[in-house]
């Protein structure tokens, strides 16, 4: 906050406003620390504004004015970087999601294909011992 007064609004300063947001939310910091240290602000700096120009009621306005202005712009830079962050940490876990979801589709194929053989080869199993069979009943005749 101690920037703010100096700083010139141009893309520098959008851009610094920015990189705080993604670093908050890169940090896990929530957004309600951040709007709440706005209201810390307006509890120390308007009583000083009121202080400062109590005698002359048009500054006065202007400054608290401008103090808002300048905070709003501020807040609605570093909010809305930080929600972008945000969006892209969901649409990255998405897309882990979805190849997860993409691998077990191939792994549920490869398990149908293995149970489709295992009752194949089931198959194939007693077609085989039938013929042994039938080929020792064949190969050593009953006597009767």
């Amino acid at each position: 906050m101690q920037s703010l007064p100096a700083s010139q609004m141009d893309d520098a300063f959008v851009a610094g406003r920015e990189k705080i947001g993604e670093v908050h939310s890169r940090i896990g910091l929530a957004p309600e620390w951040y709007t709440g240290s706005y209201l810390r602000i307006y509890e120390y700096m308007i009583p000083a504004i009121v202080q400062a120009y109590s005698s002359r009621p048009q500054e006065l306005s202007h400054a608290i004015l401008s103090l808002i202005k300048l905070l709003t712009l501020d807040s609605q830079i570093v909010l809305q970087s930080y929600q972008e962050e945000n969006d892209y940490k969901v649409i990255d876990r998405l897309g882990h999601v979805l190849e997860l979801v993409m691998q077990i589709d191939c792994i549920k194929h490869v398990l149908d294909t293995v149970e489709t053989t295992t009752e194949e080869a089931s198959t194939v199993q007693n077609a085989s011992e039938q013929l042994s069979e039938s080929v020792q009943r064949v190969g050593h005749p009953q006597r009767s």
